[in-house]
């Protein structure tokens, strides 16, 4: 979308979104603020990258210089994102998330309260889960709220690489295109050597922190309980019952 083509405005909308109120309140604490895609603790996350921290202040900044202003004293900021019609368009658009789901419908909620606050209004869009699945296969959508399962050992390819940017149903919903990122993808399906392959991983997750092609929200953390009269439960990092066969 026109609205999300620069990287300034993509950093507005993380810093317009208040994660540690959403955790704490929302999530009742259970969770974590995410930076990229990589799984908490995995050696492939940049740990020099920290989050994008919510100032709304440094939101309104950073639209500014973009070229967005509210033109017509409606509250709302805006543009010409076609140049040269003469058209300035407000910053208006469909977040669209899967009904159901009350920490998501929370969270959404608390998102467009704080766009509202520079200028920006969010349009809530609901929808049963078969719905949303295709409008994202068919790119029918402004930005959309999900979540994924992350593995341990991640394959950057199928979300990332600007190759699936157009493929009907592929997973790089959002259209994300970068050179430097899809050479690092390719590197990393030929690298072997592990310090070469962590040191691509954390180049990938310093360009994603530049870009913001997403918001990252998020690492939901999971409470499990066993009797203690169970022995040997041990837990793996990502799926935390991953086999239970050594348990007695």
């Amino acid at each position: 979308r026109p609205m999300f083509s620069d990287k300034r405005v993509r950093r507005a909308m993380t810093h317009a979104l208040d994660r540690r109120r959403i955790i704490d309140n929302v999530f009742v604490g259970l969770g974590s603020i995410a930076t990229g895609p990589f799984a908490p603790g995995s050696p492939n996350a940049d740990p020099n990258v920290g989050p994008v921290h919510f100032d709304l202040a440094r939101a309104r900044v950073l639209l500014a210089e973009a070229g967005w202003a509210d033109t017509d004293g409606d509250g709302l900021v805006d543009k010409e994102l076609h140049p040269g019609d003469g058209k300035r368009s407000p910053f208006e658009f469909r977040l669209s998330f899967a009904v159901g789901q009350k920490e998501t419908d929370a969270t959404a909620k608390i998102f467009a309260d704080e766009l509202l606050k520079i200028g920006v209004r969010a349009v809530l869009d609901p929808q049963e889960w078969a719905s949303l699945q295709r409008s994202k296969d068919e790119r029918r959508f402004d930005a959309y709220l999900g979540a994924r399962t992350t593995t341990w050992f991640t394959d950057l390819h199928q979300v990332f690489h600007s190759s699936q940017a157009d493929v009907p149903g592929g997973s790089n919903a959002v259209s994300f295109k970068n050179e430097a990122a899809d050479r690092i993808i390719e590197r990393l399906r030929l690298a072997f050597d592990e310090n070469e392959r962590i040191r691509l991983f954390r180049d990938f997750h310093r360009i994603l922190k530049e870009e913001q092609p997403y918001t990252f929200v998020m690492v939901r953390s999971k409470v499990h309980c066993t009797w203690n009269n169970v022995k040997n439960v041990v837990y793996s990092k990502v799926t935390p019952v991953e086999n239970s066969l050594p348990w007695w």
